[in-house]
């Protein structure tokens, strides 16, 4: 059944944004400075994003098939922890996949376990895309989250924004800024 597959992709995102060791820059990624902003680019999995220098780089973990590229919020009152992260990941779809279909089944699952606030059709870098907002169980509303699935052909993508439920619209607009920043370059 495809339902566990589901299942162990979204705790790899919630494993990812709960912190894993922060990984080197990649083969075919670059990082560079542009007015208050880093640029990363990488040529491997075509894609750039723009994302504010006060947003910590957690990690940068690499396979075969799939990339992911997690950032932490500035910290707040001197806490250990961040209270927000925004994780990228490309992936190569496996063969025969259906994008519509695979969102579909996502969304499917988070109205299980989940609270679906929202989900919308969207064009994010010029692609197909699904925007998806949601928050943790309804006994335990902690975090919130936008989801962003994208078209880019041979490689989907998928950018998360988890933040507490208080701060979450503290960190939107830079959030916003970094998803619209989002290009397929090839």
């Amino acid at each position: 059944m495809k339902k566990p597959k589901i299942i162990i992709f979204f705790l790899l995102i919630a494993l990812v944004l709960v912190g894993a060791s922060c990984g080197e820059k990649k083969d075919g990624a670059t990082i560079e400075e542009e007015n208050g902003y880093i640029v990363y680019s990488n040529e491997s999995w075509n894609f750039e994003f723009k994302y504010s220098e006060d947003w910590d780089l957690e990690f940068e973990e690499e396979s075969d098939v799939n990339l992911a590229f997690a950032l932490n919020s500035p910290r707040q009152d001197d806490s250990i922890e961040a209270s927000a992260g925004f994780l990228i990941v490309a992936y190569i779809p496996e063969e025969g996949k259906i994008f519509n279909e695979e969102v579909q089944k996502s969304i499917d699952q988070l109205k299980v376990g989940q609270v679906l606030i929202d989900y919308s059709e969207k064009s994010l870098a010029g692609r197909y895309a699904y925007e998806v907002i949601y928050s943790d169980s309804p006994s335990d509303p902690k975090t919130k989250q936008l989801h962003y699935f994208v078209d880019g052909g041979d490689i989907w993508y998928q950018l998360l924004y988890m933040a507490k439920q208080d701060i979450y619209n503290n960190h939107l607009g830079t959030i916003e800024d970094m998803i619209n920043s989002f290009k397929i370059i090839k």
